[in-house]
């Protein structure tokens, strides 16, 4: 009797297992603002002679995807016996990128450059700044296991200087990188409020001197933050007593 009741116990025990320990909690996040943008601006001169552009763009503040490239130029040429471009500014800039349920990822890239042919030539100049910027505030309503990987680099010759970081703050966490990489997986984040950044920015002008010259900047930035699903605390109490009550039953069996 005693060995019917006992396996009676497991079978009722096991079966609400089977039933109550289904449910796994989703990621819960919410996204409280969202900012996507990027923008180049340029000119060339030589003289009376001036040749620019000023582009932005900005994508929407609510979930989904957004994709968005500027590729500007601006040039001046002296002629008469001079090089026919005396002066030039350059700029390309994009960003793709995507925010979900499921976390959010994207990249983006800079790449600017400035410069003269002839220093020496009076009224002779140029400059180019660009800028691409992912930006978002969320909060999680609930712990939640995430994988979370990011990229950065900039580089930078002449008159020119790069800007940029990727970051994610949050209850316990602080993660900084500028011309680095980072991987990360299975890294629990808490409850509560955080902000993440991406971005490079920089600016480039001619260089002094007889001869002139050219400067750039060229950057790019990745990241990738997945959000796994988390047990509920019951859920995990419940598969415990279940594995114990397996590893009762073998034992029983084994005894018997």
């Amino acid at each position: 009797m005693v060995r019917g009741r006992f396996c009676a116990v497991l079978t009722i025990s096991l079966a609400g297992l089977a039933i109550v320990g289904a449910p796994v909690a989703g990621a819960d996040i919410i996204y409280n603002s969202i900012t996507r943008d990027i923008s180049t601006s340029g000119s060339a001169s030589f003289n009376t002679q001036n040749d620019s552009f000023n582009v932005s763009d900005t994508g929407p503040s609510s979930t989904g995807p957004w994709s968005s490239i500027f590729s500007e130029s601006a040039t001046v040429g002296a002629g008469a016996g001079a090089p026919d471009i005396v002066a030039w500014a350059l700029g390309d800039v994009s960003q793709d990128s995507d925010l979900g349920s499921f976390g959010f990822f994207g990249s983006g890239a800079l790449d600017i450059v400035a410069g003269t042919a002839l220093g020496s030539l009076e009224g002779v100049s140029a400059n180019a700044h660009g800028k691409s910027e992912f930006e978002v505030d969320f909060t999680l309503t609930s712990g939640i296991l995430a994988d979370f990987s990011a990229s950065h680099s900039v580089l930078e010759s002449g008159a020119a200087a790069p800007l940029g970081v990727i970051q994610l703050q949050g209850p316990g966490i602080d993660y900084a990188i500028n011309n680095d990489t980072l991987n990360l997986t299975d890294i629990l984040l808490l409850p509560g409020d955080y902000h993440f950044e991406a971005w490079v920015s920089g600016s480039a002008d001619d260089l002094p001197g007889e001869y002139g010259g050219g400067s750039f900047v060229v950057g790019s930035y990745s990241f990738d933050l997945s959000l796994a699903s988390v047990p509920e605390p019951s859920t995990m109490i419940l598969l415990g007593i279940g594995t114990l009550a397996l590893a009762a039953r073998r034992k029983f069996k084994k005894a018997a």
